[in-house]
């Protein structure tokens, strides 16, 4: 079972919620690609969205970019790597889907700590959603933070860093890590795109009060970002907040950049017209 890792927050109200925190996290997948002719490798972390009987995969629009040739419009062209997702016993699934993007992408100054402006998110229409049925739990319904105090509280974030990856025979061996931290205010955000999270590599420890080091987040790109108590609470309520789409060097911290998850609306009524409002009395279970 992979670890939380949680900075300022009391142990003892993380704790009574550590299970609800492992079932939000299992929400969260592994995305890999497979270039012909090589082995798989983690191109980052996405997650699954149910609107009626259709899926999608989301994530970060720079990890789909990763699947097509340099400059390629992915509407218009056929990937060249194979989408991959572990199945039951880590069997690997292959994916296949219509892909769209949002127009713009981040570009992050590590020295500086900023990003330029833009959304870097994702969707996949999958053609056979059938095959992921038995792993994996999609999200079905999105109930969103609040547009007047989205930049308070505790966010979640699960995915699967490069760091905590390696190769083996035949595959990748992936390993989840879980952190939870509060919004960055401090930071330059646009309150109508973006979301700021700040994690302390110095003060940060297990749920068990152990101090540990931060690994470097790549490969977390494209986790949803999630709102679990808000500002001065107690009570648990996970909101989705966001996708998460980079994560930039602040010097004793990293800065988690994302973006707001308003932007799936527009994402899906691209690739299919009106079905997020006729699914818009889903409920998440």
């Amino acid at each position: 079972m992979p670890s939380i890792f949680t900075q300022k927050l009391s142990l003892s109200i993380i704790q009574s919620i550590e299970k609800d925190l492992w079932t939000l996290g299992d929400l969260s997948v592994p995305i890999l690609g497979e270039p012909e002719g090589s082995e798989p490798f983690l191109l980052g972390t996405g997650w699954f969205l149910q609107l009626g009987a259709i899926w999608f995969l989301v994530t970060a629009e720079h990890v789909l970019r990763k699947l097509y040739p340099e400059d390629s419009d992915p509407t218009s062209t056929r990937n060249t790597w194979d989408i991959i997702v572990p199945g039951l016993d880590d069997q690997p699934i292959h994916l296949s889907g219509s892909t769209t993007m949002t127009p713009g992408r981040y570009d992050v100054d590590a020295e500086a700590s900023t990003m330029s402006r833009g959304y870097d998110v994702g969707i996949v229409r999958l053609h056979n959603p059938k095959l992921v049925y038995d792993r994996w739990k999609p999200v079905r319904r999105m109930t969103f933070v609040p547009e007047e105090d989205f930049d308070h509280g505790c966010y979640f974030v699960a995915g699967w860093p490069e760091a905590l990856s390696f190769p083996m025979r035949g595959g990748i061996a992936t390993q989840r890590y879980q952190l939870l931290a509060p919004f960055a205010r401090d930071q330059p955000f646009d309150r109508d795109i973006d979301i700021r999270l700040s994690l302390d590599r110095n003060d940060h420890s297990t749920l068990k009060g152990e101090p540990v080091a931060a690994p470097a987040l790549a490969g977390m790109s494209g986790a949803p970002i999630w709102r679990v108590f808000k500002n001065g609470s107690s009570r648990y309520k996970p909101e989705l907040a966001g996708i998460l789409t980079a994560v930039g060097d602040g010097g004793d911290t990293w800065i988690i950049y994302g973006t707001r998850s308003g932007v799936l609306r527009n994402l899906v009524e691209r690739e299919t017209p009106g079905l997020y409002a006729a699914s818009e009395k889903l409920i998440l279970r």
